[in-house]
């Protein structure tokens, strides 16, 4: 199935399912700059459905109907956007092509000279918006897209005049590869979003593959403080820079002081070179390491450094980072978005350095999955304050996944939103049958198609393999000798079992629950040909 694209829709209707959230109303905003006709839906009024209606007079519904979609050329939708919901039920029905958001952003960076993607398991916004205010007051005009909202850009988004795109590039569910940066600034790499990462070494190869999608003249910048993004680092071709404390790295603050607030000041070092002077407004270590992470950017991209240096001085924060929000009867109210036990460690040790005489934390904990993997680490996060009350755990998760974890499964499992007949996938992955020598996938108008499927069918056409992509029963589960979920982060997961707990019925597709030898064949040829072990066939390079 080919994925739409939206250059193909110029001067046509996109609807937005989900468009008061902060990516998506920057990309409704861009949409509607570039000319084509945007209309969006979201479950709640707010400020920013307001702003999208009242300011930039695109049509917003309140409330998820099936109508919304109608007249629509292409429909976007967010990942927290379940395939039962009324409006992607509707563009089923009607066949209407629909791409998910990450693919959209990737989409348009794609006619940018650079493209600048910013990663990392915490400080992604704050550094996007370091780096953006620097490139801007250096009169370099890039588009920006980020997952905050900065008021010298009146936002999340900016559309610049120059060839230059600036985009946060979140690893949840791994959406950062369905970008296509020029430039990649890797911060850190830390234990989160667990629900779908298996553990720290499934996100790191992750980021790897992320850094791989760079080309041959690109630029990696990363932190050369963390042992993972340097192992990543030594394995790529491309232009390295790194930053960080150590005295190794390319960029390195000299002289650094912190004041009694914590804010840093410090010689900007690029090498043996002093490149200007730093002194931050926003306090912490780790406002360092991001300052540090933005100026290298800047620098390798040609900016006035002078002029670079004046802007990060001036820089004040983003939105929902350490902000305060206001002050009640000699009480101080901070708010920040940070929810994993490394970011709000980070936070009250800031917060400590304030003058205060008690500190009180309200923790939200974000996620059960996270929760329940890091438990011992939120148990302790917290002892910078005086006092914490923690609120009911926010169950971001999409609630089929939660409920298969809770229930001890490995993911859910789809059907099709319409008749739930037909299967559809796995989670967040593909899925693929084996029998009689057939590799089986389905075929639906609500899947993404995974390149990773697609190297497999041609593979399996290579070995032999009969392919047929076709609607798939859900009864004809009991019928396949092998099975498996496919993606890029795993390649495969063979399935052993899959359980219709409303009809009470189980689906036993490995007795011994070891993969089966076609997926293991599968699995290992095109492994062998990801990392240059077999020779790839499938390029043909023209003169």
């Amino acid at each position: 199935m080919t994925v739409p694209h939206i250059r193909d829709y110029q001067g046509k209707r996109i609807h937005m399912i989900g468009i008061g959230g902060s990516s998506m109303s920057g990309l409704a905003q861009m949409l509607k700059e570039k000319g084509y006709i945007v209309s969006g839906s979201d479950n709640l009024e707010t400020h920013t459905t307001r702003h999208l209606r009242d300011d930039l007079h695109i049509p917003v519904t309140i409330g998820h109907r099936a109508e919304n979609v109608h007249g629509a050329d292409l429909v976007v939708y967010t990942v927290a956007i379940l395939p039962d919901n009324p409006e992607r039920v509707e563009l089923e029905r009607l066949g209407l092509p629909s791409i998910e958001r990450a693919t959209l952003l990737g989409q348009l960076m794609e006619g940018f000279d650079t493209a600048i993607g910013v990663c990392g398991a915490h400080g992604k916004t704050t550094t996007t918006s370091m780096l953006s205010q620097v490139l801007m007051e250096c009169g370099m005009d890039p588009s920006i897209h980020i997952g905050g909202s900065l008021d010298f850009i009146g936002g999340s988004t900016h559309i610049g005049r120059s060839g230059m795109f600036v985009a946060e590039a979140c690893e949840f569910n791994a959406s950062f590869l369905h970008l296509r940066p020029t430039v990649a600034v890797v911060l850190n790499i830390d234990a989160d979003h667990l629900d779908f990462y298996r553990d720290i070494d499934h996100i790191e190869e992750t980021f790897g593959k992320f850094l791989a999608l760079l080309p041959p003249d690109g630029t990696a910048i990363g932190n050369g403080d963390d042992k993972r993004i340097m192992r990543l680092l030594s394995a790529l071709s491309v232009r390295r820079l790194t930053f960080g404390l150590g005295e190794g790295c390319d960029y390195r603050p000299g002289r650094l002081t912190y004041d009694e607030y914590g804010h840093a000041s410090f010689d900007l070092c690029f090498h043996v070179d002093v490149l200007g002077q730093i002194t931050l407004q926003v306090p912490g270590e780790f406002q360092v390491y991001n300052a540090l992470a933005a100026l290298a950017c800047a620098h390798s991209q040609g900016a006035d450094m002078a002029m670079a240096c004046h802007a990060m001085n001036e820089f004040k924060g983003a939105h929902r980072r350490f902000e305060l929000t206001g002050e009640v009867e000699g009480v101080k109210l901070y708010h920040d978005y940070g929810h994993n036990p490394t970011e709000m460690r980070n936070v009250l040790s800031v917060a400590r350095l304030q003058p205060h005489n008690r500190l009180w934390a309200v923790m939200q904990p974000h996620t059960y999955s996270r929760v329940k993997r890091l438990f011992d680490d939120y148990l302790t996060c917290t002892q910078a304050a005086d006092f914490t009350l923690v609120t009911d755990i926010y169950a971001a998760s999409l609630r089929a996944n939660k409920k298969a974890h809770d229930l001890g499964y490995s993911c859910e499992f789809y059907l099709d939103a319409k008749e739930k007949k037909y299967i559809d996938e796995c989670g967040a992955a593909n899925f693929f049958g084996i029998k009689n020598n057939t590799y089986i996938t389905p075929k639906s108008s609500s899947i993404l198609p995974s390149i990773t499927n697609k190297s497999l069918m041609q593979l399996a056409e290579d070995l032999g393999i009969k392919v047929e992509c076709r609607p798939v029963p859900e009864e004809e589960l009991e019928t396949f000798e092998e099975a498996g979920a496919c993606g890029t982060a795993a390649v495969i997961s063979p399935i052993q079992r899959i359980d219709d707990l409303e009809n009470n019925k189980s689906y036993v597709i490995s007795k011994d629950g070891k993969p089966g030898p076609i997926c293991t064949k599968l699995y290992t040829k095109l492994r062998a040909i990801q990392y240059g072990d077999e020779p790839d066939n499938w390029v043909t390079i023209l003169d």
